[in-house]
């Protein structure tokens, strides 16, 4: 009887006050004009983050490597939110900051070695969501996540969880070109973490202590340095505007392919190979083996290599990445790994410093003592 009753007018403002509420449950919206710069990456060109005019709203801007758009959203300062990451990689970033409890299900969980994940993990606080080389839909969905954090390469359609209510966000720390870019990601996590405050506090005080001891090299004569890989009758080696050019410059050593350029490692004939390592006085490689190796071993892949006449002059020096959390960790201590360089460089400016993931190769002489000048 009250519905037949009322008049059209009545209807109207009734429709009116329902969508007047369902508006007021939505995620505040700020106009364009009215964003703010709040952090502005010195290193990092993957992000930025704008802030609305009392910081209680950030916007996240997430670029591709030619500088377009590919993520903008809006997250509530201080908010903490359910999380399932695809990558090993982003592990760090949460723990650093003290919100791995944010992070409820992760891929490949076999291939963590941070402690405190392990633990998470083996207690069921973090869910493998892996299943062979796929994930699993039902484990994932299962975990009820606010956020899915992924790839952003690849040619895997992920949509299908946006359509479930979950943000998924392409995390590209791994496409920045200098070791304190890929570190500054933190600072997305904090906004991810509602953790920003901490985030920017944790980076500022890693960028300092990097900055100090690239400082101690800056007028030191740099040795010549070559590293790269074998495989299937070609040497690879990253080129001069990778991160790990990066890392050999500042801590104090010239790498011998700084001046080539390329977006993936480049090709090095044998010509140029055998010219360069005879310039060279170090060689350094990564490795994945049960246990360090041995000179023999370091140029099991390429015999020529042995046969230079200068090979057994060579400092040799390795991270082994089976023994060593490279890939994971490593991107949240960027100044360990820079100590370590210098240390093999330059020792008299780290004279006690114990290598955490670059260490020197250290033969035996035939009496047992220990030779630390290979």
């Amino acid at each position: 009887m009250l519905i037949t009753s009322l008049r059209p007018f009545g209807v109207l403002g009734l429709i009116g006050f329902a969508l007047l509420l369902l508006q007021c449950t939505r995620t505040p919206q700020t106009a364009a004009n009215d964003w703010k710069i709040f952090y502005q990456p010195r290193h990092a060109k993957g992000f930025q983050i704008r802030a609305n005019s009392d910081s209680s709203l950030y916007n996240v801007l997430l670029f591709g490597p030619s500088g377009d758009t590919i993520k903008n959203w809006n997250i509530p300062a201080g908010q903490h939110r359910r999380t399932v990451c695809l990558s090993t990689t982003h592990i760090p970033f949460f723990q650093s900051i003290g919100a791995l409890d944010q992070v409820v299900g992760v891929g490949f969980a076999d291939l963590i070695k941070n402690p405190q994940a392990k633990a998470a993990i083996q207690s069921g606080q973090i869910v493998n969501i892996s299943q062979g080389d796929d994930i699993s839909k039902e484990l994932l969905l299962g975990l009820k996540p606010d956020q899915f954090l992924i790839y952003s390469y690849g040619d895997k359609d992920y949509s299908f969880y946006s359509s479930m209510g979950i943000d998924v966000i392409p995390i590209a720390e791994y496409l920045e070109t200098t070791p304190l870019a890929r570190s500054e990601w933190l600072v997305v996590f904090g906004a991810l973490a509602g953790e920003m405050h901490r985030a920017t506090q944790v980076f500022h005080e890693l960028e300092s202590r990097y900055n100090a001891l690239q400082a101690k090299t800056t007028d030191l004569t740099k040795p010549k340095v070559i590293t790269g890989y074998y495989n299937a009758g070609h040497w690879y080696a990253p080129p001069g505007n990778s991160f790990v050019a990066q890392f050999l410059k500042d801590a104090g050593a010239h790498y011998i392919w700084k001046d080539s350029l390329a977006h993936a490692n480049i090709i090095v004939p044998f010509e140029s190979l055998f010219e360069s390592m005879e310039e060279c006085q170090f060689w350094g490689k990564l490795t994945f083996t049960a246990q360090d190796p041995t000179r023999s071993s370091f140029a099991a892949d390429v015999p020529q290599l042995a046969q230079l006449s200068s090979y057994h002059q060579k400092k040799l020096f390795f991270c082994n990445t089976q023994q060593t959390d490279y890939f994971g960790d490593a991107v949240m201590q960027p100044d360990v790994i820079l100590k370590d360089l210098i240390h093999l460089f330059h020792p008299e400016c780290e004279p006690f410093h114990v290598p955490v993931y670059f260490k020197p190769l250290i033969e035996t002489s035939t009496l047992g003592a220990p030779n630390n000048t290979p």
